[in-house]
């Protein structure tokens, strides 16, 4: 038993293997000549058979031009780092008006039998279009309903939608995008939309769902988001335009409502090689047995936007998935419960969703609010931190023992009214309501589940 978490403010850094720059910029007059950027990379099972080579990875990635038209093209590769550029490049070209000067890729999706999806940011932000593939991105049509995600209706993304991922999960596309906005919160954020056919999407109601977080260095404004699920969670790295290094964050609930998130902080540096001296971004994982894979673009020392790939070990992003940086209210929560916790044996205490495979009984803290509300700032001047408020569940469980669930749920109210006056931790408020009871008792053994709701002010 104990804690699925742990919160930290200082994350080692990881170990990774740098196979360095695998895709460099194109020659006179090639679409990538000035800059290669935002690799989407999928995997080819069955390989894809070209001149003479089978290939078992396609990357489709942005070059930008002289001309400073920025269009998508194609590599492939038959060991993921020694890549070789399509010679018919760009695949896809700028030729609509919303498109403007730019097109980037935005979730690539490999459907077998050669048949590929790729969503692409368009206009600098005007929208998300769709083309479609049934030869290995070779040839490709774009959807005659282009844009098929577009800016609002929502504050948060009425100035702009784009650089993001799609995955296809239980038989629908979840897509994570950046949106920005004239809304609260300022700056770039990413939200959720879910489709049945990739064409037809609709927006999360709780957008944005990750936010950048100033308190741990971030800046108002997240870059370049991609997600994939790990083991019984979801992972997404991205970047941002203050530490411009690659961060991750994990996410337990359910898909398509991936909204609990919790950061994990900066997993790859930049800086350690010529090439990565300016940043790391658009990193975009895979997982292949024990390996954690990620091509990525860099910043090098000559201000040029290259495409390069490295890998660690899939335990190492396993730990790192546990710890949390910076001032999250629910981890805060959780450690107020455990650090006060004195029943005869130790219950198990997780974020955002019960843990089935886990010893009984739990405590779970859970988003209500998913994105906490600004509500001024501070009083001292000289320190100047914004205010938040946040709503959160906190549910008790135990299976086929309701003794058990009383006695943790006495133990857990007890320590929440302890700290509604002096909650510490980061916390300046606390306010727990009424009990209810939730019990599951059709299931055998029963489970009893008992869940208060906890309003939180914080500083961030």
């Amino acid at each position: 038993m104990g804690s699925i978490y742990r919160k930290i403010t200082d994350p080692p850094v990881l170990g990774w293997t740098y196979q360095g720059v695998v895709i460099d910029l194109g020659g006179p007059g090639s679409f990538d000549e000035l800059n290669a950027e935002s690799p989407n990379v999928v995997k080819i099972p069955e390989g894809v058979y070209i001149q003479d080579t089978t290939y078992y990875y396609v990357m489709m990635y942005r070059g930008h031009a002289a001309d400073d038209a920025q269009e998508i093209g194609r590599a492939y590769s038959v060991d993921g780092v020694t890549w070789v550029k399509d010679p018919g490049n760009p695949r896809i070209p700028i030729n609509l008006a919303w498109e403007g000067s730019k097109i980037s890729p935005s979730g690539l999706v490999y459907e077998g039998g050669g048949s590929m999806k790729i969503w692409y940011e368009g206009g600098g932000g005007a929208g998300v279009g769709l083309a479609t593939s049934s030869d290995y991105g070779y040839n490709w049509a774009k959807d005659p309903s282009n844009p098929v995600l577009g800016k609002g209706p929502s504050a948060w993304d009425d100035w702009g939608v784009g650089e993001g991922d799609v995955r296809e999960i239980g038989g629908q596309y979840v897509m994570m995008y950046k949106g920005y906005g004239s809304g609260e919160p300022p700056g770039a954020q990413f939200g959720l939309a879910t489709s049945p056919d990739g064409v037809s999407w609709t927006k999360d109601t709780e957008n944005p769902v990750i936010i950048g977080d100033t308190g741990i260095g971030e800046a108002d404004d997240l870059r370049a988001v991609h997600f994939l699920p790990m083991d019984d969670k979801h992972v997404a790295t991205y970047s941002d335009s203050t530490l411009q290094e690659l961060t991750m964050a994990t996410c337990l609930d359910e898909p398509p409502g991936l909204h609990g998130w919790m950061k994990n902080g900066v997993i790859m540096e930049k800086g350690g090689h010529t090439w990565d001296e300016n940043w790391v971004t658009a990193g975009c994982p895979m997982i292949e047995g024990s390996t954690f894979k990620v091509w990525y673009e860099v910043g090098g020392d000559d201000g040029k936007c290259r495409i390069a790939y490295a890998y660690i070990g899939l335990d190492t992003i396993r730990e790192r998935s546990r710890d949390c940086v910076g001032c999250d209210p629910k981890v805060t929560l959780l450690e107020l419960l455990e650090g006060g916790c004195s029943l005869g044996y130790e219950p198990t205490f997780s974020a955002d969703w019960l843990q089935e495979k886990a010893e009984f009984p739990q405590v779970v803290v859970s988003h209500v609010l998913t994105t906490p509300r600004s509500i001024g700032f501070s009083e001292d001047p000289a320190a100047a931190q914004r205010r938040f408020e946040a709503v959160y569940f906190v549910d008790v469980w135990a299976k086929g023992d309701a003794e058990q669930r009383w006695e943790l749920l006495g133990e857990v109210d007890r320590i929440l009214h302890s700290k509604c006056n002096s909650p510490g931790g980061g916390l300046d408020y606390l306010e727990v309501s009424a009990w209810r009871d939730l019990d599951e008792g059709s299931l055998r053994p029963p489970l009893f589940r008992s869940q208060t709701r906890v309003e939180v002010l914080y500083y961030g």
